[in-house]
């Protein structure tokens, strides 16, 4: 299931931290490892219910499921183009 957070980028415009809605948990990003961007225009991006942006991160933070022990995992970032902000999600091996 998909939680709502927000993304800090970098000088370099990749994600640089994730951080839950709640404010309460946040996670470094260690590498990205996938980015994946749509070719739609931008009005057209608006008026679509798909993904117009997803990024596959390695973070470290909180576990997922396990918020009181901290490690490493991968999570996906998805934006969708009628919805605002981004949808977190931890990837299962």
């Amino acid at each position: 299931m998909a939680a709502r957070g927000t993304l800090s980028f970098g000088p370099d415009f990749t994600p640089a931290s994730v951080h839950h809605a709640s404010g309460k948990l946040s996670w470094m990003v260690w590498e990205v490892l996938e980015h994946w961007s749509s070719p739609l225009s931008p009005s057209q991006r608006l008026a679509s219910s798909e993904v117009v942006e997803a990024w596959r991160l390695e973070v470290s933070g909180p576990l997922p499921w396990r918020p009181g022990e901290r490690g490493r995992f991968v999570m996906t970032a998805v934006t969708y183009g009628n919805r605002p902000g981004w949808w977190l999600s931890p990837v299962t091996p």
